[in-house]
């Protein structure tokens, strides 16, 4: 999973640079197992995996019958899911495949996540994009230094159109997990 460990529909062009901070966000976790991350990397099959075998090839290589061991050594890898097969609705996890192309740098990751963060949602303060990524501050505030800060703790991008304050705002109907709920921490400006 990337962003708050939830599944996301992400493009093949976006996909490695919020996986690198995904990984990045998830350093410090995985550095404190003491496992070999890349021993588990080696041993993943080109094909298609399942959760299950996945977890049986991770407690072998791993040496530990530890699930959450096992499921946090995994998350310092990029895994996309396979497109689902069958009829809707789709009861069954599609399996993963783990991404084999080199991930981009940290701070270059950082920055895109956060400016495609702000072209969505903006403006918006450190703590919504905090919310909405997962991502430690320390990943988040270089990507923000660079971008346009509004004065009232809210940062856009550099020619981001901001509605005035007297405009009223469509109504709209919005399930629970919407990502425009789930974009910002404090919820009263949306």
């Amino acid at each position: 999973g990337t962003l708050r460990t939830t599944l996301h529909v992400t493009t093949r062009a976006e996909y490695p640079y919020v996986a690198a901070e995904y990984i990045e966000s998830q350093r410090g976790r995985q550095e404190g197992l003491g496992v070999d991350v890349e021993a588990l990397r080696a041993v993943v099959p080109d094909a298609p995996v399942t959760s299950d075998e996945l977890f049986e090839l991770g407690y072998r290589v791993l040496e530990s019958d530890d699930r959450w061991t096992v499921a946090f050594a995994y998350r310092a890898l990029p895994f996309v899911r396979t497109a689902p097969t069958g009829a809707w609705p789709h009861t069954k996890p599609s399996p993963f495949v783990l991404w084999r192309t080199p991930l981009p740098e940290a701070q270059e990751s950082a920055a895109r996540v956060v400016r495609a963060y702000l072209a969505a949602y903006g403006p918006a303060t450190r703590d919504d994009v905090q919310q909405f990524t997962g991502f430690r501050f320390r990943q988040i505030d270089p990507a923000l230094e660079a971008l346009r800060d509004l004065g009232d703790g809210l940062f856009d991008l550099p020619r981001g159109v901001r509605a005035r304050g007297d405009e009223r705002a469509p109504v709209r109907f919005l399930p629970a997990f919407d990502s425009i709920v789930l974009a910002h921490r404090d919820r009263s400006r949306i």
